[in-house]
């Protein structure tokens, strides 16, 4: 069986990067999106394809029970952070379904420039999540997808993420976070037009030397 799940990106109406201090901030879930599909293996090990992660893209395969690390062959510290947000949601899902052992072909498709601030890894985790959970036979609400994928980009951006992020995209349209407080909004459709000039930054270094 395959399962695939997508999630969206994100702007920022109001608190970019004043909610990693606790104080209320107002994402909003974008157009482009992120895709993840997901096959359970017979064995342990993990093969991940990301064609549009990255200009080049990537595909490493890795044991997912032994010490062995993903050989990536991209020496940029945003493709690391990507196999990082994929593993740790690789991991949530094992923890939700009680499969410490299970392995899988993981295929990700984005349509959201990677560094860009338009949250590109939180939606791969979401999405992540969700399709792995649900092929492995387990189905999380939004909610509990929302505190799982927080999880990890708490895990990969060492104790720096805040809770916006992941939130929105799990669920959609605007959202109003401070601290663990999370809830949805009602908000019109708005048109955004997003200029973006191509560069990409490292989510977790740029929040951690603004502190």
């Amino acid at each position: 069986m395959t399962t695939t799940s997508s999630a969206p990106g994100k702007v920022y109406l109001f608190g970019e990067h004043a909610v990693v201090y606790g104080e209320p901030a107002v994402p909003c879930a974008i157009e482009r999106r992120a895709r993840v599909t997901v096959t359970a293996r017979d064995d342990d090990r993990v093969r991940v394809s990301a064609d549009d992660l990255s200009l080049d893209g990537f595909t490493v395969e890795y044991g997912s029970g032994s010490d062995e690390q993903p050989d990536v062959d991209v020496p940029t510290p945003l493709i690391e952070a990507a196999m990082g947000y994929v593993e740790e949601s690789l991991e949530q899902a094992r923890d939700a379904a009680d499969r410490p052992e299970a392995g899988f072909d993981v295929e990700i498709e984005s349509e959201i420039p990677l560094g860009a601030g338009l949250g590109s890894s939180a939606a791969v985790v979401v999405a992540g999540i969700d399709a792995a959970t649900r092929e492995l036979g387990v189905e999380l609400t939004p909610e509990d997808v929302a505190e799982r994928a927080y999880r990890v980009e708490h895990e990969v951006q060492d104790g720096q993420a805040s809770r916006a992020d992941t939130f929105c995209s799990a669920m959609g349209g605007a959202v109003r976070v401070e601290g663990d407080d999370c809830r949805a909004i009602d908000a019109p459709d708005l048109p955004f037009v997003v200029g973006y000039d191509g560069a990409s930054h490292d989510t977790g270094e740029l929040v951690a030397g603004g502190r």
